[in-house]
């Protein structure tokens, strides 16, 4: 696993979409950073404590926490309804619009992107370290699994939010597309990017 790892996952049944999510740290990289599973477990639950606490009984929510040698993290999964009235659980529904589809990207709040890069700041790490630190998040990635009968055969796809688009690598995985987002461009606060526009 990366030291920042995260997969999304979207399909759609009948009225709703259903969302899935698996975040998580590798403990060398926190090690590296000089943070600790504690610190990193106070985010986790940061980040979905709006949902847990508004999640109805419509939405299915799960979240489930696990620790092993080599990393930490969570997976959680929910429903959101076409009509979604519940305003927490509306920011993550897909909007299809004409020939496009806009996938939310909101599992790691703004507010906690900041989070992270102030936690690297906060544990001092000598140049050579933040550099490498640097050079690993640049090269991971933020991975969008989308199934083919939701976008059909996708020309496109693009990282959008505050800063310029960005236009994205995507590949064919068996029945669905794998997009890949750099994990430095996400998680970067300044440019808030908050979601993929892809183009069928």
């Amino acid at each position: 696993t990366s030291c920042l790892d995260v997969v999304q996952t979207v399909s759609k049944k009948d009225n709703s979409y259903n969302l899935s999510y698996r975040v998580s740290v590798s403990k060398s990289g926190l090690d590296m950073a000089n943070l600790t599973t504690d610190s990193i477990k106070e985010i986790f639950e940061g980040m979905i404590s709006v949902l847990k606490e508004s999640a109805s009984e419509g939405n299915q929510f799960k979240y489930d926490e696990f620790n092993t040698k080599s990393e930490y993290g969570f997976t959680t999964s929910f429903s959101v309804a076409s009509d979604e009235q519940n305003k927490a659980f509306q920011a993550y529904l897909p909007v299809a619009k004409g020939s496009s589809i806009t996938v939310p990207l909101n599992i790691i709040p703004l507010e906690y992107k900041s989070l992270f890069q102030q936690g690297i700041n906060a544990s001092n790490p000598d140049k050579e370290t933040l550099n490498i630190i640097n050079m690993m998040v640049s090269s991971y990635k933020y991975k969008l699994m989308l199934p083919k009968e939701l976008t059909g055969e996708i020309k496109s796809a693009k990282l959008s939010g505050k800063g310029k688009a960005v236009a994205l690598n995507f590949y064919p995985v068996l029945d669905s597309y794998m997009i890949e987002i750099p994990l430095d461009l996400y998680i970067n606060p300044d440019a808030n990017y908050n979601s993929v526009v892809i183009t069928k």
